[in-house]
Formats: C-alpha cells, sequence, structure tokens
C-alpha cells in the first residue's frame, strides 16, 4: 500500500514530549574568535583576518587559537604556516600562493634564508626605525628609511667610517624591493640605477663621479653617430657603405617611437620623442652584435620614464639604465 505524508499547518503541534528522549545535543556553532592583542600590528592584523577566515572553511576548532598561532608564525615565519597548511588540508598551488601573498610581512627580511643574514637585517631595521620613529608598514615611512639609509651609505664612505657596509647593502636591497610611493618619486631613479647595476651598491662615494663618466660616454657616443638639430631634426654621421643602412634604421626606430605610449602626455611630446629615438639609435651603434629589435622602443620608453624625474640628464641616464 501507498505511504502518505501530511504536511498540513499544524503537524509540528504534535504531543510528543522529547525531553526524556535518548538525544545527543551538541553545540555546532564555531568557536568565538578572541579579541586580539593591543600589540598587534596592521600586519599581524591582517594575518590573523586571513587565517581566521581559513579555519572558518578547514578547522573552525581552531579559531580559539587564533592569536598563538598569529603570533608564533609572524613575521618571515609565514611562508613556512602556509606551506605547512598546504599540506595538511591539501590546498592547491594556485590558492596557497595566494593565501601567501595577502599574508606577506614587507616589513620582514622574508627573501632572505640565510637565518643569521635574516636577523642581523632585522636588526639593522629595527635601529633604523627606532630613530626615525617610523614604520615599515607605512609607505611614506619606507620612502624615508630609503633616503636616510642612501645618506647614511654616502656619509660614512665620505667620512670613512665605513660602518657594516655588507648589512647596509642588504637594507638598501630589502627597503628598493618594497617599493616606492607616489610621494617619492625623486628617489625612484637613484634605486633603479642601483638594482640595474648601473652603480655599484657598495661603493656609493664612487657614485656621482660614475654618473658624471656615464653621462659624457653617452654624450661621445652620440655625438660619433647622430646630431639633433634645435628644430629637433635628425642628422646621421656615419658615412660610407653604412650610411644607407644607418639612415633605414633611424626610419625604423622613429617608426616605432612614433606609437610608443601615445596614452601617456609626457610620450606625446616631440622632445622625448627624439631623446628616444637618439638613445635607441646610439645604442644599435655602440652594440652591433645586437643592433635594434621591434619593442625595444617600449623597455627603453620605461627607463626613460622613471629617470624623467631629472629632466636634464634624462636622455643619457635612460640610456644606460636600458643598457643595463
Amino acid at each position: 500500500s501507498a505511504i502518505t505524508f501530511a504536511l498540513d499547518d499544524d503537524d509540528d503541534e504534535v504531543g510528543v514530549d522529547i525531553s526524556q528522549g535518548d538525544y545527543n545535543v551538541k553545540d555546532c556553532r564555531p568557536p568565538e574568535l578572541p579579541e586580539p592583542p593591543s600589540d598587534f600590528t596592521a600586519e599581524d592584523l591582517r594575518l590573523r583576518e586571513v587565517l581566521a577566515d581559513f579555519y572558518f572553511r578547514h578547522k573552525a576548532d581552531n579559531l580559539a587559537n587564533i592569536n598563538l598561532i598569529t603570533k608564533r608564525y609572524r613575521g618571515r615565519s609565514v611562508s613556512h604556516l602556509w606551506a605547512q597548511l598546504a599540506l595538511k588540508y591539501k590546498v592547491d598551488a594556485y590558492n596557497v600562493v595566494e593565501l601567501l601573498a595577502r599574508t606577506l610581512y614587507e616589513s620582514a627580511p622574508f627573501e632572505y634564508g640565510d637565518e643569521h643574514q635574516a636577523e642581523s637585517l632585522e636588526t639593522r631595521l629595527a635601529e633604523l626605525q627606532t630613530a626615525m620613529l617610523g614604520s615599515m608598514e607605512v609607505p611614506e615611512d619606507r620612502a624615508e628609511l630609503l633616503r636616510r639609509c642612501l645618506e647614511t651609505k654616502e656619509t660614512s664612505c665620505a667620512d670613512g667610517t665605513g660602518g657594516n657596509t655588507e648589512g647596509s647593502d642588504s637594507v638598501l636591497r630589502m627597503l628598493c624591493f618594497r617599493g616606492l610611493h607616489q610621494g617619492s618619486s625623486e628617489l625612484r631613479p637613484q634605486v633603479w640605477k642601483l638594482l640595474l647595476g648601473c652603480l655599484p651598491v657598495a661603493r656609493p662615494s664612487e657614485w656621482n663621479v660614475l654618473q658624471s663618466e656615464m653621462r659624457s660616454l653617452y654624450a661621445k657616443y652620440k655625438s660619433e653617430v647622430l646630431v639633433v638639430s634645435n628644430e629637433l631634426k635628425f642628422e646621421v654621421k656615419v658615412e660610407g657603405s653604412r650610411q644607407m643602412e644607418a639612415i633605414h634604421l633611424l626610419q625604423q626606430i622613429q617608426k616605432d617611437v612614433d606609437r610608443t605610449r601615445q596614452d601617456v602626455d609626457h610620450f606625446r611630446r616631440p622632445s622625448t620623442r627624439v631623446a628616444l629615438i637618439s638613445l635607441l639609435f646610439v645604442y644599435a651603434h655602440v652594440n652591433p652584435d645586437v643592433q635594434y629589435v621591434q619593442g625595444m622602443n617600449e623597455v627603453a620608453a620605461v627607463a626613460f620614464h622613471v629617470m624623467s624625474a631629472d629632466p636634464e640628464y634624462e636622455e643619457a641616464d635612460a640610456f644606460w639604465g636600458f643598457t643595463f
């Protein structure tokens, strides 16, 4: 016979007493998230928030220990935390990398695998932050730390004190790789020159002399192959059998540069286009085995944009930035 179920509105009012039944009542609500300690930094709070979301989905019982876990793995150890959690909870590589990216501590030298070097770097950073009452977590403070680090290197070499050169170099590189905010654009050319290898990080006493020599050398290279008139017209100085080849190369470069970053006002200026064409033509002349290929104009444009913070030398500095 068929079985029927009544779904009348009053079915839940059946007079059955279940208070004495054999039922195991269990609270399935996740543990309450404890309040964060007052000494947690913004980076600590970010890690705590991401961890809370992770444990809520994978193991809610750990939410009660969220502050202890955050304290244990904050700073340089956060990568070890996510590596362990990825293995334990079978998190795929894409998602664990995203979790790590969201919780990396910019204030910590996480890129250094050597424990002694990392600890030494943390000590040096702490000294710098204490001296200026700043924080690595704040972009403006990081820029000021970088500025002071550059000044300290130049001063220590100028007065012969030297100081901890290796530690100072590591601090400088770390600060550079943390990026610069818009308000510190005057530091960007110097940072790029150091990171590209145009200037030796370990020998700041030579920076000014080297910059002057490199700018003079570029002017010499350019004068040997190209003349730019006041009307911004080009004259190729290459003679003999290579003259037509040089003219053809100049036309090719000019065609590519005229299409380069036309969405940016700076690159629509005739003077900018002439400077880009010049440095690319000089590069091809100085490097005959490489010459010029389409696409170099886009790379050179990035270097030129960075070096434009110093308009007097932007062309020469962009040439060397592109070359290195």
